[in-house]
């Protein structure tokens, strides 16, 4: 895991923090030596996310009916259709890190989770099982290396927003 975390540019401490915290996922979720649960937290440090909420949205998504109705309720306000059987079948089977790459996947870029309306935004983010800001921050951060999302983290609104908006 420490490995792991450095070649993805990771504070390994904040990695075996997360799977230290985490005992009753790594106790659901292990496999084949808990590298899986490695990488996963890797994963999710990396998207200033808690492997404790990789494992809400797993659960989420395994409770079938509730998952569904809200997979089919995004499709419909979003108008794109939203597959999650592929998320809900790693997340079966632990592999939370394929699961949390697959829900990328299905949601979208961050431009365009930024032009659906406050109904879409929150349906999405239902239909995965995480709040609107939970679900802004996975695909802002997507995609971007851990040297990009640290200098995001560092900023200061003045360097986000020019003086004359404030």
């Amino acid at each position: 895991a420490y490995q792991l975390a450095q070649m993805n540019r990771v504070n390994p401490s904040a990695v075996m923090n997360e799977i230290a915290a985490n005992t009753e996922v790594f106790a659901q979720f292990a496999k084949d030596g808990g590298g899986n649960i490695a990488l996963a937290a890797v994963n999710a440090v990396k998207l200033g996310i808690g492997l404790g909420q990789v494992s809400g949205i797993a659960e989420g998504l395994l409770d079938f009916q509730s998952s569904i109705s809200a997979e089919m309720q995004a499709s419909v306000l979003t108008g794109r259709q939203i597959n999650l059987q592929r998320a809900r079948q790693l997340a079966l089977d632990g592999d939370l890190a394929a699961m949390g790459e697959e829900i990328l996947n299905q949601v979208g870029s961050e431009a365009e989770f930024n032009e659906m309306n406050s109904f879409q935004r929150k349906a999405l983010a239902d239909s995965v099982g995480v709040s609107v800001s939970q679900m802004s921050k996975l695909v802002s951060e997507s995609g971007k290396s851990a040297d990009e999302i640290g200098r995001m983290r560092d900023m200061d609104i003045s360097e986000l927003v020019p003086a004359e908006t404030m």
